[in-house]
């Protein structure tokens, strides 16, 4: 009888071996006979890993797992395979309450017992990471994955991770790119959608560290070769504007304008108006996209609230230039061109447009060396 259900699953008739299985587990008395049936069971639903089964994939394993425990003392491996494919289950069923609380008391029984496989434990402590990120809870999802890289170091999974959630949540691009500069990119050149992803953080990080020259360099050699790469090209877009390079600027952020409407492209776009003294289409540009980039990194958004004061400053917009370059200020941003700053305080004093800190004050709070 067994020997028949083996043939079947040689077979790869998983449904067949499902059903027999299922039907003898109704009428099985003797517990050794269960424990071998539902080893047979749990076999083929891991083989056959059809959702549809999934509500009876997590009964089978919860029944499993002290015949396990009883019948298998010695096959550790077994015993935590088990455990771990019924947390795979809980996330197929998006339960993460459930993959929590029994990884919990899996990881409180692995800990530190020092015949536990490292790959176990790096397994356990990424899946509560990866739980706790869900969650939004960052610390936690933090404090796994780096207990999580000390059972495997240079796992791209983990790394990535770190440098997501650095990048999108904690908006701290430092230890975004510590993360990154330790992951091997040959490890994700297959993966399109994740090596795009990997090279535009990059190149986005680079760029806010000003560090161009690299960022254009790692840019110029990702192949776009399709309609999806756009958001590559508007990086590529302002990288090369920043290394003055106007024409090969001007050329990505068209293309990429000519089929979706995109927020840094149409930045790119704003900064050659303004760089040819198209002032107010630069301006109306530049005011399109603000919202695009309120909570994003401070930097972007004090740069082009610097570029709104400045295009309104040359067209004589003087109290919207005033107000921009206050805005600019609040975000930190300090690049300005130094012409602007001296015609901005020229008007400034000359209008008495913006009241605030006297001289005498500013200079009580700083002092100056004779």
């Amino acid at each position: 009888e067994i020997d028949k259900i083996f043939e079947h699953l040689e077979k790869h008739k998983y449904e067949l071996v499902i059903s027999q299985v299922q039907e003898k587990l109704k009428i099985l008395t003797n517990e050794k006979s269960e424990f071998l049936y539902r080893f047979i069971l749990y076999h083929a639903y891991i083989e056959y890993s059809n959702d549809q089964y999934l509500a009876d994939i997590i009964d089978n394993i919860k029944k499993f797992i002290p015949l396990v425990k009883k019948y298998t003392p010695k096959e550790l491996y077994l015993y935590l395979d088990v455990r771990y494919n019924l947390m795979v289950a809980y996330a197929r069923q998006n339960d993460f309450q459930s993959i929590k609380k029994e990884n919990y008391s899996l990881i409180k029984e692995i800990r530190k017992d020092l015949k536990i496989p490292a790959e176990v434990k790096y397994r356990c402590y990424n899946m509560q990471g990866i739980v706790y990120l869900k969650e939004n809870n960052i610390p936690y999802a933090m404090g796994y994955f780096d207990k999580a890289l000390e059972y495997c170091e240079n796992d791209f999974d983990i790394l990535f991770n770190m440098a997501l959630t650095y990048y999108y949540i904690g908006n701290d691009i430092n230890k975004c790119m510590e993360y990154i500069d330790r992951i091997d990119p040959s490890q994700i050149c297959d993966n399109e959608k994740r090596y795009r992803l990997f090279i535009s953080i990059q190149c986005y990080c680079l760029a806010l560290k000003k560090d161009y020259a690299k960022a254009y360099e790692i840019a110029d050699n990702y192949l776009f070769n399709d309609n999806s790469c756009c958001d590559m090209k508007a990086k590529k877009a302002y990288i090369a504007y920043k290394l003055n390079k106007f024409d090969e600027a001007k050329q990505l952020s068209d293309d990429v304008l000519s089929s979706v409407t995109d927020a840094t492209a149409t930045n790119v776009r704003g900064m050659l108006q303004l760089h040819t003294g198209k002032y107010e289409e630069a301006y109306q540009n530049f005011k399109n996209i603000i919202n695009e980039f309120i909570g994003g990194d401070k930097y972007f958004l004090g740069e082009i609230y610097y570029h709104c004061s400045y295009a309104c400053l040359r067209l004589n917009k003087l109290e919207e230039a005033f107000d921009y370059f206050q805005k600019s200020k609040k975000t930190k941003y300090n690049d300005y061109d130094p012409d602007y700053i001296i015609d901005l305080d020229i008007l400034q004093q000359e209008k008495n447009i913006i009241k605030g800190t006297t001289t005498e004050s500013v200079r009580e709070k700083m002092p100056i060396e004779n």
